[in-house]
């Protein structure tokens, strides 16, 4: 069983409808919550918690995200990126993986 977590459910949709056509019997849950904010990732686990009679205890953390804090491609170089584009892509890799690591 498998929760989806992303800033955008609707865009998981797909990948459940997915995950549920080749595993019939894996139950999947989406919920949204941007990995940044310490308060949606709580309610996000408190849904997957509260669903947890079908979904079962967490087993596997896997985390996901990323921004990398700059729009286009190709990215800039590294000589050439700014510090607040990084500090960007660190609060979603770091804090993100902080927040959830601490839920489950």
């Amino acid at each position: 069983n498998i929760a989806l977590v992303s800033r955008n459910k609707d865009k998981t949709q797909g990948l459940a409808a997915e995950i549920k056509s080749t595993y019939s019997k894996v139950n999947v849950l989406t919920v949204s919550a941007d990995s940044t904010k310490s308060a949606e990732c709580r309610n996000a686990f408190d849904q997957i918690i509260e669903k947890s009679s079908n979904l079962g205890p967490v087993d596997v953390l896997c985390l996901n995200a990323a921004n990398l804090g700059f729009s286009g491609w190709p990215p800039p170089s590294f000589l050439d990126a700014k510090l607040d584009e990084f500090e960007i892509a660190l609060n979603v890799g770091v804090r993100g993986m902080f927040i959830w690591s601490q839920l489950v």
